[in-house]
């Protein structure tokens, strides 16, 4: 019997195969190479992998005569495959990528979704008595190090998030799951120190639905001052600068994004902020933790003064972590979901 194997996006742009399409203008820095390697990895294996829309593209035979692996990455098709009542069909795993604070629905859910999936991998499994619930590491690609290139940098520190109003998120999910969002100690922090440029979308919109934020329209003006605009490739912007801040959409155990990672790959030194035990998952020689200082301004102000040769310590560690098995948790983090059930079978 054949395997074929459905990931279900949560995002419509990603149907028809376009998840696994490295020359998608959705893949910007790569962001798609885990799925790309993941497709590759399946297909090694004389297996098959399509987006879960597809599903409803296939004939009664060939469903009759394989057996159906589903995964959804925030998708609900299943909900309407379940309704088909095909007894092939393995419902194996429910990813949670958002935190609470973008879309708590599935938490509130997580319930329903354990008598449904085999596993539910989520950042933080503290709480869950469930052998069900798994921690989530965030899929990432293989490390590019060519970006290494020290000359001519700022030091200064990017910013890249785009415009999120930590309101309009409470308002949207109405039974507000936590209240350590970070959105507007993201906004704090750049209003008061000059050293740090801002890029991303919608800041520079004075009236859009984002724009429910009282700190945002009072300060507009003085956001714009070290405002640059969307950027194509964050990693392009990265490699100018020293530092980068990084801070998380929000406080919770395990939830750590590309982020982080999207300054490593860069050569640009994270500041950070967001999972309180980070240092249970990335070794801490790696970053500056805005937890060991006073407050951001402090932890700014050591980076902006740091030796050269301590500099380019942090970046040997960085490059060695990129290239050593504890990074491959993040990089191989979807194979290993995928094919964890069933691999080689």
């Amino acid at each position: 019997m054949s395997i074929i194997y459905l990931i279900d996006p949560e995002y419509q742009n990603f149907y028809n195969n376009e998840l696994f399409n490295l020359k998608s203008k959705l893949n910007r820095d790569n962001t798609l190479d885990p799925y790309v390697r993941l497709k590759s990895k399946v297909e090694s294996l004389g297996h098959q992998i399509i987006t879960a829309d597809l599903f409803f593209n296939l004939d009664t035979k060939t469903i009759s005569n394989s057996s159906i692996h589903y995964t959804s990455i925030g998708g609900s098709l299943y909900k309407k495959m379940m309704s088909l009542n095909h007894n092939n069909i393995h419902y194996d795993n429910y990813i949670i990528f958002e935190p609470p604070i973008v879309n708590n629905k599935s938490y509130l859910d997580i319930n329903n979704l354990s008598n449904i999936f085999n596993s539910i991998y989520t950042h933080n499994t503290n709480g869950f008595q469930s052998e069900k619930i798994k921690k989530l590491y965030w899929p990432q690609p293989n490390a590019n190090l060519s970006n290494y290139d020290f000359s001519n940098r700022l030091n200064r520190i990017a910013l890249i998030n785009s415009k999120h109003s930590p309101l309009l998120h409470k308002l949207y999910n109405l039974k507000y799951f936590g209240k350590s969002e970070l959105y507007s100690y993201r906004l704090k922090s750049y209003l008061q120190n000059n050293f740090i440029d801002l890029y991303g979308g919608k800041w520079g919109k004075f009236f859009d639905i984002h724009s429910i934020w009282p700190a945002y329209l009072i300060n507009f003006h003085s956001i714009k001052k070290r405002y640059f605009g969307p950027v194509g490739s964050k990693l392009d912007i990265l490699k100018k600068y020293n530092f980068c801040l990084c801070i998380e959409n929000q406080a919770i155990n395990g939830y750590i994004t590309e982020k982080i990672f999207d300054a490593f790959f860069s050569g640009s030194i994270p500041i950070y902020l967001g999972a309180p035990d980070i240092n249970e998952y990335i070794p801490s020689n790696l970053f500056i933790n805005i937890k060991d200082y006073h407050d951001v301004n402090h932890a700014i102000d050591y980076c902006l003064k740091m030796p050269q040769k301590d500099l380019v310590e942090y970046r040997k560690r960085i490059r060695q972590y990129l290239q050593s098995n504890h990074y491959k948790q993040y990089e191989t983090s979807l194979e290993n979901i995928i094919l964890g059930l069933h691999n080689e079978s």
